[in-house]
């Protein structure tokens, strides 16, 4: 099952991005749901095809191993090499090693390559160098990358294509639209996905109450006249304690397996996944983890449990997001975490479930809770003798005998 839109079925704005002619450095710009991953992969097909560009002489580059795997997933579709994708750090590294040699720069702290300074090494030897490696690169969630990013990237290939969001950077370091335009010799964006949202209307006013900036709102409501899917209403559950919480997730992400969709379980913190695993196969469900050697198979349906971080630039048919308390931001930035919940929302395409705990809310959750009024989210709020419900009944409260009994 791969996520991949076919070719036929994309809208007229990604089929613009698609076939836009490489006689100019190309800048995408959309919003989250908008195709720019989906885009970037067609586009590679089309050019390569269209130039008859050898295997070797292009790539797509992503800041996240985990975004790597699930473009990895959309190539064998299409009959893209796997190894056209990649991190641009592995590249640099691999860059290194081929053009400039010597000992590889070691972050003894860490354990692993000290990618900063590969990364300015690299940089230094491409000004100097000035080598044309490739025909083509294409540059996914180019928001996390910094400006000696796309000026390396346009030294070193003929053309350039990115696409990229700025509401959705979360990283310390990054670029601006601007700054991404102008190190690629642009005055501005050219090419728009503004049009192209195929996200259900319910998650797109979701995400709009964790944007401050009212135009941001404006133009991502916009985005929403191309959804024709099923409209479900996101859900905000409130729970007694954590036991109850992750009963009640155990049962909303069993619905959604018997409907056959693509679920992923996100979480503010790494640490928090691996308990999540275990609370989850307690009730027989099965789920993936990135890390400690496991790669995600992004052709299967089995949930996958995620950083919000390591979500960017991934899409699911339905996205939970447990454990919505204050200790999970303790320390963070509000504006850092609204721009988190912004980006987790938004991995989502047709529906949103939403958990925490009585007594522990962050003060974000505010946003979500006035949605309730105007008919753009469930909330359902448990006591200890019956639960609040504003719209359709809950499975019982009680602990289950058998995972069936959550049903």
């Amino acid at each position: 099952m791969s996520w991949l839109v076919p070719y036929s079925d994309l809208t007229p704005e990604q089929l613009q991005s698609v076939e836009a002619t490489p006689d100019q450095h190309r800048l995408v710009v959309g919003g989250p749901g908008s195709g720019k991953t989906l885009v970037l992969l067609h586009r590679a097909a089309w050019l390569r095809k269209r130039f008859n560009v050898n295997d070797k002489r292009f790539r797509i580059f992503v800041y996240t191993n985990v975004l790597k795997d699930y473009i990895r997933a959309g190539c064998q579709d299409l009959g893209l090499p796997l190894d056209a994708v990649g991190t641009y750090d592995h590249w640099c590294k691999e860059y290194f090693e081929q053009f400039i040699g010597g000992r590889l720069p070691w972050d003894s702290k860490n354990k692993q390559p000290n990618f900063t300074e590969i990364r300015a090494r690299v940089a230094q030897d491409v000004r100097k160098t000035q080598r044309e490696l490739y025909d083509f690169v294409l540059v996914d969630e180019g928001q996390d990358l910094d400006g000696e990013t796309f000026e390396v990237l346009r030294t070193v290939a003929r053309h350039v294509t990115v696409a990229a969001d700025r509401k959705q950077q979360i990283y310390e370091h990054g670029a601006s639209e601007d700054l991404i335009a102008g190190r690629l010799g642009l005055t501005r964006r050219n090419l728009s996905l503004l049009g192209a949202f195929r996200c259900s209307p319910h998650i797109v006013t979701l995400a709009g109450a964790f944007l401050n900036d009212a135009r941001d709102a404006a133009v991502l409501r916009a985005q929403t006249k191309t959804h024709t899917g099923h409209r479900e209403t996101p859900v905000l559950f409130v729970a007694r304690d954590w036991e109850e919480e992750r009963e009640r997730l155990a049962a909303a992400v069993r619905e959604r397996l018997i409907k056959g969709e693509r679920i992923a379980i996100l979480l503010p913190k790494t640490k928090q996944l691996y308990g999540f695993r275990k609370a989850m196969t307690e009730f027989g469900l099965e789920t993936e983890v990135q890390g400690r050697g496991e790669v995600l198979d992004f052709a299967s349906t089995t949930p996958k449990l995620l950083t919000y971080h390591s979500a960017k630039g991934l899409t699911f048919d339905s996205v939970a997001l447990p454990r919505l308390v204050d200790g999970s931001f303790r320390g963070r930035d509000e504006q850092l975490v609204l721009r988190m919940i912004f980006v987790a929302v938004t991995r989502a395409v047709g529906w949103v479930y939403m958990s925490t705990v009585r007594d522990a809310e962050p003060p974000f959750l505010a946003r979500v809770r006035a949605l309730a009024a105007s008919g753009d989210l469930t909330l359902r709020e448990s006591s200890e003798r019956a639960e609040t419900v504003s719209s359709t009944p809950s499975p019982s409260l009680s602990r289950p005998s058998t995972l069936e009994d959550l049903f």
